[in-house]
């Protein structure tokens, strides 16, 4: 007589392959979680870091030199002669007006400029070195 083998029933089959689907899902994921928790351990650094850069550059003073002060122009000004470019205006520049009594006055004086002061130019400073510490 035949030696009789039990059959396996197909349920028992399905069940161990399941199992062994969700023993494989359950360790990808595992393996996902661990990873995700130390690239958000590096971006916590790299973030602290940048704070840390920011603030000491808003804690530099602001090295800026203020804009040269601009003399005041009229345009009605008349153009001395020697300012003039060529003969033709010099002689339209030249006019002269004569009160009524028929004596010139001379021009008032002009008030003394006050000496240009030079401005110092800004000194520039050399920018630390950027520090990264993300994981290699």
């Amino acid at each position: 007589m035949p030696t009789l083998v039990p059959e396996r029933r197909v349920s028992a089959i399905f069940g161990w392959v399941f199992a062994a689907l969700g023993l494989a899902g359950a360790a990808a994921m595992s393996y996902l979680w661990w990873n995700q928790g130390a690239e958000i351990a590096a971006l916590h650094t790299d973030l602290d870091a940048a704070y840390a850069e920011v603030e000491t550059l808003r804690a530099r003073p602001v090295i800026v030199s203020p804009p040269p002060v601009a003399e005041p122009v009229d345009e009605n000004a008349v153009v001395p002669a020697a300012d003039a470019p060529d003969a033709a205006s010099v002689s339209s520049a030249a006019v002269e007006l004569v009160p009524a009594g028929g004596v010139a006055t001379p021009p008032p004086a002009a008030a003394p400029q006050p000496p240009a002061t030079a401005v110092a130019a800004p000194v520039a400073t050399p920018a630390p070195a950027p520090q990264s510490t993300q994981a290699q």
